[in-house]
């Protein structure tokens, strides 16, 4: 997946700002994502667009929270069901890196708990 292809891609996900006269780029919508009455958005660095987009396909929404976490000193919501998603994202993605090999992958045993880690 090139560049564009990526942008395009994450764009149609409606899970980014529109771009206008004040949003310029890639921005990730994340109001309401780490708590209540929270307005954020997450802009996506050129130099990302083919991860983010890599994640999103992947992963689906979880992909992205995953990303904005990492991205954010490993940043945790109010919301365990946020919590769940970044876990299981970056747990398979541990996973991904250290055997990324997809056949051996099938049969690696690989056991985490997700959710709140406090």
């Amino acid at each position: 997946m090139n560049k564009e292809t990526a942008t395009q891609f994450i764009r149609l996900s409606g899970l980014c700002y529109p771009e206008d006269d004040e949003v310029k780029g890639l921005v990730l919508n994340m109001n309401d994502t780490w708590c209540w009455g929270s307005a954020w958005g997450e802009e996506v660095p050129d130099d990302q667009i083919i991860e983010v987009a890599r994640l999103l396909a992947k992963y689906g929404d979880c992909g992205l929270l995953y990303w904005a976490s990492e991205r954010n000193k490993g940043m945790r919501s109010e919301f365990e069901d946020i919590n769940r998603f970044v876990d299981f994202v970056r747990e398979e993605e541990r996973l991904r890196t250290s055997v990324p090999e997809s056949t051996a992958r099938a049969y690696k045993k690989h056991v985490y708990t997700l959710g709140n880690r406090s």
